[in-house]
């Protein structure tokens, strides 16, 4: 029997942290890990967190905007 983790496992903790990298900070990798991986709405965020609804859509789009600078689907150009 062989032991530890399968590749594909270690892979895809290495491509999940890269990702989270890519988001840089904190706050915007929160919103976009509750809304995307969650499925929590963009008002339930907002209340929540006491935030305006405009600033959570704009913490959203700048995260998927650098994770898609990130994945190679658009240019350098973020927020």
């Amino acid at each position: 029997m062989g032991g530890g983790v399968p590749d594909r496992v270690l892979s895809a903790g290495r491509a999940h942290a890269q990702a989270a990298a890519a988001l840089g900070h904190w706050e915007v990798a929160e919103v976009v890990r509750k809304t995307c991986l969650e499925g929590q709405s963009v008002k339930a965020i907002a209340e929540r967190s006491g935030e305006g609804r405009d600033v959570v859509v704009k913490l959203l789009k700048v995260g998927l905007d650098l994770l898609a600078v990130h994945y190679g689907m658009m240019g350098r150009k973020v927020g």
